[in-house]
């Protein structure tokens, strides 16, 4: 190989291997609100309340499950309220590393799974692309619909407003609108 090869070939050498060596990027994964277009029909007479928890599943590295109740406690919602903004979990995205989050909102007034409602379920895919982070899809698993996805373009590395996304959470009778948001943490 020639000398003048040599030259080309070195800088893209180091340029790879120092994409490989960007350090991990952490990343926060937030609800905005939820908000109760419609309570759950599944309760009991004269009962005008909802209480909604959360179960996130992380798949991938260093994944992790974790029931979460709203901060502050049990929570209870009426027809046409919200639940404020809260964080659900921060995840370490090494480069290359791919992330796949489960969230399912369920109600219950004991925020126990045994009896829970079950209100819907979606899935999040989050990358790390050479120390870019990517919100790559937001998906329905079961009795919801995408109301707005996330961007398209990288989460931007600077304190910014973060990637927002909705869904329409129609399980058990239930009407919610669930606004999530990422960022970098």
């Amino acid at each position: 190989m020639a000398a003048s090869s040599w030259l080309l070939v070195v800088p893209a050498i180091v340029l790879a291997s120092s994409r490989g060596n960007a350090p991990p990027e952490r990343v926060q994964l937030s609800i905005a609100t939820l908000h109760a277009a419609a309570l759950t029909t599944s309760r009991s007479a004269g009962d005008s309340t909802d209480s909604p928890f959360f179960l996130v599943a992380v798949i991938g590295p260093r994944a992790s499950s974790t029931t979460m109740v709203p901060e502050g406690g049990q929570q209870r919602v009426r027809q046409d309220e919200a639940i404020g903004a809260r964080p659900l979990t921060e995840l370490t995205l090494a480069s290359g590393d791919s992330v796949q989050i489960l969230l399912s909102v369920l109600e219950n007034a004991q925020w126990q799974l045994s009896g829970a409602h079950w209100l819907g379920s979606v899935s999040l895919l989050l990358t790390n692309e050479g120390g870019s982070v990517f919100w790559r899809r937001l998906d329905c698993v079961a009795s919801c619909k995408v109301l707005s996805g996330p961007a398209t373009t990288a989460l931007p590395a600077t304190p910014a407003p973060p990637f927002a996304g909705v869904v329409e959470l129609s399980g058990n009778g239930g009407t919610y609108h669930l606004a999530l948001r990422v960022s970098r943490a």
